[in-house]
């Protein structure tokens, strides 16, 4: 059938471009069965790894990149031995960071479950939502008051722990529901209660 053809195409293009997916996985066409029982058992590992593969060309384009040839993927693994695998975005660079290094968000360890950031104290309702704002490379203060002002004091490991583990499960519940992340409920807002954002679905 022509959708199983596209399949089978698309999971080999996957293990071929992706060096989480080799670490993780056999090779799809010596041993089918295998990805079959991590995609039935492991389903958010496997969401995971799919999230590491990125296109950088299309055959939609007109012309040639004035870029063409270079390399893009330009976020090397610096913990990594040589020759030190590189990522396209640092998102991916991250992702691969934490399966394979187990290497985690330090500014997890500044933010409680109120929902409020500890820096500019906007309301975002969630522990998740927090973060997103803290890692936006657009709007850099608040993480770089938390890493390097010394004001803001840190969590205690075990309260760290139970937070972490509270956020696993909602993700995890979000992927059983096709999202990527926790559903948003409610819009971002400003010490004063002004919104500052809104809700996408």
């Amino acid at each position: 059938m022509p959708w199983t053809c596209q399949a089978c195409k698309d999971i080999k293009c996957l293990y071929s471009s992706v060096a989480a997916v080799r670490e993780a996985l056999p090779d799809p066409v010596a041993n089918p069965n295998a990805w079959f029982q991590f995609m039935s058992n492991q389903r958010e590992k496997w969401h995971r790894l799919i999230d590491n593969l990125f296109y950088s060309h299309s055959c939609l384009d007109q012309r040639a990149s004035e870029h063409e040839g270079s390399n893009p993927l330009t976020f090397k693994c610096e913990v990594c031995c040589e020759p030190r695998p590189a990522f396209a975005t640092a998102k991916a660079l991250a992702q691969h960071q934490r399966i394979k290094h187990k290497m985690r968000n330090v500014l997890r360890l500044y933010v409680d479950g109120s929902g409020v950031c500890p820096c500019c104290k906007n309301v975002y309702h969630t522990r998740y939502r927090v973060l997103c704002h803290l890692q936006n490379p657009a709007k850099p203060a608040c993480k770089e008051h938390i890493l390097n002002s010394g004001r803001v004091r840190a969590l205690k490991l075990e309260d760290v722990r139970k937070l972490d583990e509270m956020d696993k499960i909602a993700i995890g519940e979000a992927r059983k529901q096709g999202r990527t992340h926790p559903k948003v409920t409610k819009p971002a807002m400003r010490a004063d209660g002004a919104c500052i954002g809104c809700v996408r679905t």
